[in-house]
């Protein structure tokens, strides 16, 4: 597996060995594109993707655990505004 971590200034490239791998990194796949070998034999990845603002990612991440810890301490918490921001971050797409 390939792999490269973000870093201001640089872009992230994410080959998979296998579909193991995408599995593995499925919690990521709205934010970078996870390519295959196959991909890179194709020559289909892009090594300058652009780079992404995620700040409304990091706010309903921040929320969701704001929430949930809230709602295990026995606070009354709104669910639907808990469930709207899983949802959120469940099908996140930024590129």
């Amino acid at each position: 597996m390939c792999c490269a971590l973000h870093c201001d200034g640089y872009s992230v490239v994410l080959i998979a060995k296998n579909q193991e791998n995408i599995n593995r990194f499925s919690a990521i796949k709205g934010i970078i594109p996870i390519y295959t070998y196959d991909d890179l034999k194709n020559n289909r990845i892009n090594f300058n993707p652009k780079s992404l603002n995620i700040e409304d990612l990091k706010q309903y991440m921040l929320q969701n655990l704001k929430l949930s810890i809230l709602k295990e301490m026995g606070e009354k918490i709104d669910e639907n505004e808990l469930t709207q921001i899983r949802h959120n971050i469940q099908y996140y797409k930024a590129y």
